[in-house]
């Protein structure tokens, strides 16, 4: 089974078990979408939050959310979701001051295997902020097939990404031209930008 977060819990699987027994417990024909980035801005925060409530009221219960961490944005989104369908993946120092309303999973000893658990994890990954750990886990994640979804309207999140190609940032086909222009958007207003990125 699943191990789920309790204080002082030792981790023994690698990031591959953990990822394995994720894909488990939600069944072959389940997807994982990760919200990816670590911003205090408040006009981020109030995204995130949006984009929470939108993805849970559009997506089918086959979809699933993934956190990483203890950062501004999944504080945010974790209070305009549903804890059921929301995962965060926490490290041993973050267990103990999680309180968000998710299923915590310990998903390694160190940052670096909670890293790479999260960039083996996701189907797709919503961009929400820049940074060096966001540019390592999207290269990840980029490398094995999975799509990246960049929302622009934060400024670098999307746009640069520290390090990404252009390519790599380029419209996924499975994301419609007029969402995408509106995500590059960097006047929308939240609740357009967050609706674009649960259409997507």
């Amino acid at each position: 089974r699943l191990q789920r977060c309790k204080n002082g819990d030792k981790v023994k699987d690698s990031p591959q078990d953990v990822v394995a027994r994720m894909r488990q417990e939600v069944g072959d024909q389940s997807y994982f979408v990760c919200i990816l980035g670590n911003s205090s801005g408040t006009k981020t925060q109030r995204l995130v939050t949006s984009l929470a409530q939108e993805l849970h009221t559009r997506l089918p219960p086959n979809v699933f959310f993934v956190l990483s961490g203890l950062s501004d944005v999944a504080k945010a989104f974790s209070e305009g979701q549903d804890g059921d369908r929301t995962w965060n993946l926490l490290g041993p120092k973050q267990r103990e001051r999680c309180t968000q309303a998710v299923r915590a999973v310990c998903a390694g000893e160190d940052p670096d295997e909670v890293h790479e658990t999260f960039a083996l994890i996701g189907d797709v990954y919503i961009v929400i902020e820049g940074g060096p750990e966001a540019s390592k886990v999207a290269k990840q994640a980029l490398t094995r097939g999975a799509s990246i979804v960049p929302i622009h309207c934060v400024g670098n999140a999307g746009s640069s990404l520290c390090g990404l190609s252009a390519e790599a940032l380029e419209r996924p086909a499975f994301v419609g031209e007029a969402c995408w222009a509106l995500l590059s958007d960097l006047k929308a207003p939240t609740a357009a930008t967050s609706a674009a990125a649960s259409a997507a």
